[in-house]
């Protein structure tokens, strides 16, 4: 099975349209679509939704913007 190559600046995008929204998350996670899966709080660093490590293949900072989220994804 080979993976389709992703179009970072898009994904980048997507995944920053909703962490630049929640400022108040510690960090957020994102599936390969670009689709937020978990996030954890910032007193807590459980993840809210029980995902697995598989579940969660991008994780940025809440607040981040399109540049930092290329970043995450380039350094994946």
């Amino acid at each position: 099975m080979t993976m389709e190559p992703v179009d970072i600046d898009a994904l980048a995008h997507r995944i920053a349209r909703v962490a630049i929204r929640h400022p108040n998350r510690a960090q957020l996670a994102f599936d390969s679509d670009g689709q937020l899966v978990d996030w954890q709080s910032l007193d807590d660093d459980s993840w809210n939704n029980d995902s697995t490590a598989d579940d969660r293949v991008y994780i940025v900072a809440g607040g981040a913007t399109a540049s930092d989220v290329r970043e995450t994804i380039r350094d994946r």
